[in-house]
């Protein structure tokens, strides 16, 4: 029995990494690496920024890698996000959904107008 148990946990840990693996792969290339040239830089970025501003169009593979922060957008967020990579900086976490805050009214007995 407990020799069982260890080899289902085996294989749930090793299906578990590799379940990360191919998610950090994406479709076999470097998440950020937009153009697959085998590497993330400024070109990179420069794709996704003409994306974001619709002067050029990205297949399905190319949005997923370009897709860093996994918002479902592609957009300058991601190329500063792309722009980091490259410099070799720490890329910053996706910062939760704030609720926006919405201006005082008249009815609201704390407004002065």
């Amino acid at each position: 029995m407990k020799r069982l148990f260890s080899i289902l946990s085996a294989a749930v840990m090793l299906l578990s990494i590799a379940a990360v693996i191919v998610y950090a792969a994406g479709d076999g290339k470097n998440r950020g690496d937009v153009n697959g040239d085998g590497k993330v830089d400024s070109a990179d970025a420069l794709l996704v920024m003409k994306y974001d501003a619709g002067l050029t169009k990205l297949s399905e593979n190319e949005i997923k890698r370009a897709d860093l922060n996994g918002d479902g957008n592609v957009d300058s967020c991601d190329a500063v996000c792309i722009l980091r990579i490259a410099a070799g900086l720490k890329v910053p976490d996706a910062e939760p959904a704030t609720k926006p805050t919405t201006a005082p009214t008249t009815t609201d007995p704390n407004w002065d107008p």
